[in-house]
C-alpha cells in the first residue's frame, strides 16, 4: 500500500502506480485523511485480487515499475527502505538484470533453480563469499515480494529454497571442457579479436590471451584479472617453458605466493600484448561479453548432456586440475599448481614449490 508523506509546506503527497495499468501517480493533498482516502479508491478500482497473473513483463520491467512505486516495495515488517537501502538495492537489482542476463527473463518463468544457477555463476567467477551472494537473493527475494503483491507472480519464488540453498547452494562444477571445445573456443576468440570495434575493444581484443591463460594456468579470474607484466619472467631458449608466472600472495584467494608455467607458444604472445602496451596490468576487463559471443559461435551455450552444466569460466579452472590428475600429478603437485586449500580444516595453506610445479606442468606440456 502506498503512504502519503508529509511535505514541508504542511501538504501530503502521495506517489504510485495503479496496478496493472503502469500509470504513475503524483498527487498531493491538504490532509492526510484525503490523501490515504485517494490511495484506497486507487487501489480498491484497481486490485489485482483474483486477476490473472500478468505473463507479459520481463525482469527489466519490474525493476523499472518498482523505481517508481517505490513507497510499495517495503521490508518484511511493511516498513520503509532508508535512501541508502533503497540505492543499494537498486543497484543490485540492475547488475544482475545487466550482468547475470535476467533482464530479459519474463517474471512469470522465473524459479529458483534459474535464480541459484546464476548467482553460484557469479558467485564463482567473481569469487563472491557465501554473505555476499546472500544479500543479492535477499535483495532480490524483495523484489519478487512486491512483483507478488502487483500480480505479476503468484508466488515469489525465492520462498521456494531452503534456508540453506540461499547461502551454501552446491556449486561444484563437474564438466570437463575437451580439447576439441577448447579449440573451438579459441578458435573464435582469435576471430573476434581481429574485427574493430568501439565498445570493449581491449576486452576483444585481450579475450584470445585471458582464455588461453585460463587453460595453460589453472588459476581463478580474479588472479588472472589482477596479473602485472613485472609478474611475468620470460625464460632462456632452451628451458621447456616460455614463461614463469608469479600470482603474488597479495592476489591470490589463499594468500599465499602461487607460481605456474606456460608454453613456449603461449609466452611469445604475452610478449606480442607486452610490447602494444606501456601499461603494467595484462588485463583489464572481466570479459563476460566476449565469452557469451564465443560461446555463441562455438556453439557452446547449451548444457552438457552428462552434468547439465552450461560452460563458465570457472570450468577451466576444474579442466585443467582434471588434465593434471589424469597426468599423474600427485596431491601435493595438484595442490601447489592450483593454489588450494589442504583438504583438512586443520591444515595451513600448501606453500608452491617452483619444481613441484615445474615437474607437473612438464608432462602436460610434452604429451
Amino acid at each position: 500500500m502506498a503512504v502519503p508523506v508529509k511535505q514541508k509546506n504542511g501538504n501530503y503527497r502521495v506517489q504510485m502506480i495503479r496496478p496493472n495499468k503502469g500509470i504513475f501517480v503524483d498527487k498531493r493533498f491538504k490532509t492526510k485523511r484525503e490523501a490515504n482516502q485517494y490511495i484506497q479508491e486507487i487501489e480498491s478500482k484497481y486490485s489485482t485480487t483474483n486477476k490473472p497473473i500478468d505473463t507479459k513483463y520481463r525482469f527489466r520491467d519490474l525493476i523499472e515499475r518498482a523505481k517508481l512505486d517505490r513507497f510499495k516495495v517495503r521490508t518484511r515488517g511493511d516498513k520503509q527502505f532508508t535512501d541508502k537501502s533503497w540505492k543499494l538495492m537498486v543497484t543490485r537489482w540492475t547488475f544482475l538484470s545487466k550482468t547475470a542476463k535476467f533482464s530479459t527473463i519474463l517474471v512469470k518463468d522465473l524459479d529458483w533453480k534459474t535464480i541459484n544457477t546464476k548467482l553460484e555463476t557469479l558467485k564463482e567467477d567473481r569469487e563472491w563469499s557465501s554473505a555476499n551472494k546472500y544479500r543479492y537473493v535477499s535483495d532480490l527475494s524483495v523484489l519478487l515480494r512486491y512483483a507478488e503483491k502487483i500480480g505479476w507472480v503468484s508466488h515469489n519464488p525465492v520462498q521456494d529454497a531452503k534456508s540453506t540453498d540461499r547461502i551454501n547452494a552446491p556449486g561444484q562444477r563437474n564438466r570437463v571442457i575437451n580439447r576439441e571445445e577448447y579449440a573451438a573456443l579459441v578458435y573464435w576468440a582469435d576471430k573476434l579479436s581481429e574485427v574493430p570495434r568501439k565498445a570493449n575493444a581491449y576486452a576483444y581484443q585481450t579475450f584470445p590471451l585471458f582464455i588461453r591463460m585460463l587453460w595453460e594456468t589453472g588459476c581463478r579470474v580474479g588472479e588472472l584479472l589482477k596479473l602485472q607484466y613485472s609478474n611475468i619472467i620470460f625464460l632462456k631458449e632452451d628451458d621447456d617453458f616460455g614463461a614463469q608466472i608469479i600470482f603474488p600472495s597479495s592476489d591470490t584467494k589463499n594468500r599465499e605466493e602461487k607460481i605456474s608455467f606456460v608454453n613456449k607458444e603461449l609466452a611469445e604472445l604475452i610478449k606480442s600484448f607486452k610490447s602494444k602496451t606501456n601499461e603494467n596490468r595484462v588485463f583489464a576487463s572481466r570479459y563476460y561479453t566476449p565469452f557469451n559471443e564465443v560461446k555463441e559461435l562455438a556453439g557452446l551455450t547449451e548444457p552438457d548432456a552428462r552434468y547439465g552444466e552450461t560452460i563458465v569460466f570457472h570450468h577451466f579452472r576444474h579442466s585443467f586440475a582434471t588434465y593434471l590428475a589424469q597426468d599423474g600429478a600427485n596431491e601435493k603437485q595438484l595442490k601447489d599448481a592450483a593454489g588450494w586449500k589442504s583438504s583438512s580444516q586443520a591444515d595451513r595453506y600448501v606453500h608452491s614449490t617452483e619444481e613441484s610445479v615445474r615437474s607437473a606442468l612438464l608432462k602436460r606440456i610434452k604429451d
